[in-house]
Order: C-alpha cells, then sequence, then structure tokens
C-alpha cells in the first residue's frame, strides 16, 4: 500500500529510507496524473516488498512541492 506523504513525513519515507522508493506526485484535477494512477499502483503490485510508492497530493502540498521544485 502506498504511503501518503507530506512535508511532515517526507524526509524520513524517502531521504531516509532503506531500498528505492518512488513518488508519484499527483493532483485531484490532474487529469493525466488521474490517467496513470492505475499504473502506479499496478506497480505497486508488482514490486511489493521490494519498492515503497510514496503519492504526494501536490494540491495539499504546494509548500513541499516548491521546496522540491516539483510545481
Amino acid at each position: 500500500m502506498s504511503i501518503e506523504l507530506n512535508r511532515d513525513n517526507y524526509e524520513a519515507e524517502t531521504l531516509q529510507s532503506k531500498g528505492t522508493v518512488m513518488v508519484d506526485f499527483w493532483g485531484p484535477q490532474c487529469k493525466p496524473c488521474l490517467a496513470l494512477m492505475p499504473s502506479v499502483e499496478q506497480i505497486e503490485k508488482d514490486f511489493a516488498g521490494r519498492l515503497k510508492v510514496g503519492k504526494v497530493n501536490a494540491t495539499q502540498n504546494r509548500m513541499l512541492c516548491a521546496r522540491l521544485r516539483v510545481m
């Protein structure tokens, strides 16, 4: 199951994490983001136990996205 990432847990769940982490930045109004969501969920299933998947809702985490230069 993916992890909801935000400013409080981003560093601990990604940068300080052991192993490989995939971060999906998405937004509820972003049609391409929503279209990719099933693929991200499939990757999560296919690589369970070998890959950590985190999701950042860009709409709710604008400051984090700005700090990471995603937006």
